[in-house]
């Protein structure tokens, strides 16, 4: 992460240009980096809209890698993505599920990432949680079902 560091302060470097894999600076970050490393980068004022070949953004990259840091991170600065769909139609939400860390599940809650969307495969956060019963004595399953019922709650309160 210190060679991103040294390499983004450049001044002739362009912060949206990619850097490894069709990744940009912010895509590394948000997945490798600390929250320090993403919060210089977004010092930067990079496009957040950026995605890779699959369609996945910085926010993408973040919540596979587990990073609840870097998700709420990204979320504070934009969160009009929450929801963004890769080309095969994976959430944040979902893949923050599939990391296994009950942290980034709640960090893309608390933003009120979508727990209803299906990927292109059929799944669901509430499919994906019944993979983890029991990460540190958590259940996501129950943290899905009551992000369901606050939804839903919502939906009729409007």
């Amino acid at each position: 992460m210190e060679d991103i560091e040294k390499f983004v302060c450049n001044p002739e470097y362009v912060i949206d240009w990619p850097i490894a894999n069709n990744m940009t600076a912010l895509m590394v970050a948000a997945s490798e980096g600390t929250e320090l490393t993403l919060q210089l980068i977004l010092n930067q004022q990079p496009n957040l809209n950026i995605v890779d070949t699959i369609g996945r953004s910085a926010l993408h990259f973040a919540c596979a890698a587990g990073k609840s840091e870097n998700i709420t991170l990204l979320l504070q600065h934009y969160p009009y993505n929450k929801d963004l769909r890769t080309n095969g139609g994976n959430t944040p939400l979902l893949l923050a599920m599939k990391s296994g860390s009950i942290f980034a599940m709640v960090a893309c809650l608390n933003f009120g990432c979508n727990p209803f969307l299906e990927n292109g495969l059929g799944e669901t956060p509430l499919s994906a949680a019944r993979d983890f019963p029991n990460v540190d004595g958590a259940n996501f399953e129950e943290y899905i079902l009551q992000a369901i019922e606050s939804w839903e709650t919502q939906a009729i309160n409007l």
